[in-house]
């Protein structure tokens, strides 16, 4: 569950209903399980990922988590319409309001002429994704489909032989060569991981909008400045070098000094 970094403590939360299910079609999720050791034997193990939503958030200081979505909204919108517990005496609007700072979230698509359209994480979903697009109450960045779909990563990782033990190159490694792919994968999930982390600037712009969910999954731009949408500022292929540079970072041991990692 650690990754193999020796960071045992780290929760792990799921999706305790049955929907939605997807599979990962690559196969890499498989090849890390099977590879890395984890004390997590089912899904049936996990705490309900909600529940640990609540739990993790009473515990901290106000207006200082940011929360960073690559996948459905299923489970923040569960959060949304969760009633006072023993956690906190706040229902879910109200606790994120007073403890989270904002929301960066891979998510939905607008073409080149500005107009909505599909996107994964959005239309599995729908009616989570309504309910987060319409009731988040904090600031809200948004990474759409066609910031990372220009974004091209994983062919330095994989043919660095420098990394030996490493999650994130051993699920590209996968990913690629199911797909025989030469020149990178997409990078979607990271931009919104590296937004959250460092910030929009220097690598995005941003411009303020709202998205409206239909019912069928598609984002349609209304009325309204909501969220902060990115846009691109650096080149692809520049803002690719800095999610490459942490992707293959070899970070300390725990407990090693410098001289001994």
């Amino acid at each position: 569950d650690d990754g193999g970094d020796g960071r045992p403590e780290c929760p792990i939360g799921v999706t305790k209903s049955a929907f939605p299910n997807k599979p990962c079609s690559q196969g890499w999720a498989e090849a890390i399980l099977e590879k890395y050791p984890h004390a997590l034997r089912s899904n049936a193990e996990a705490e309900d990922a909600v529940t640990l939503y609540r739990r993790i958030l009473s515990q901290q200081p106000d207006h200082s988590v940011t929360i960073v979505t690559i996948g459905f909204f299923t489970n923040l919108a569960g959060l949304l319409r969760t009633k006072p517990d023993q956690y906190s005496n706040l229902d879910g609007k109200q606790l994120v309001s007073q403890k989270v700072k904002q929301l960066v979230s891979m998510a939905a698509k607008l073409d080149p002429a500005g107009n909505g359209g599909y996107e994964f994480n959005v239309m599995v979903d729908p009616p989570s994704s309504r309910k987060v697009f319409e009731d988040w109450p904090t600031p809200f960045i948004v990474s759409g489909f066609e910031i990372g779909e220009r974004i091209l990563t994983g062919i330095s990782l994989i043919h660095d032989s420098s990394i030996q033990q490493s999650p994130i190159k051993d699920a590209f490694q996968v990913a690629l060569a199911f797909d025989h792919n030469t020149i990178g994968r997409n990078s979607w999930d990271e931009t919104a991981v590296l937004v959250a982390v460092r910030g929009i600037a220097p690598y995005f712009g941003s411009r303020k909008l709202n998205l409206a969910i239909q019912e069928d999954g598609k984002n349609v731009v209304v009325p309204g400045n909501r969220l902060t949408y990115l846009n691109l500022r650096q080149s692809p292929s520049e803002i690719a070098k800095v999610i490459e540079d942490l992707m293959m970072h070899q970070p300390r041991k725990p407990g090693l000094t410098e001289d001994h990692q």
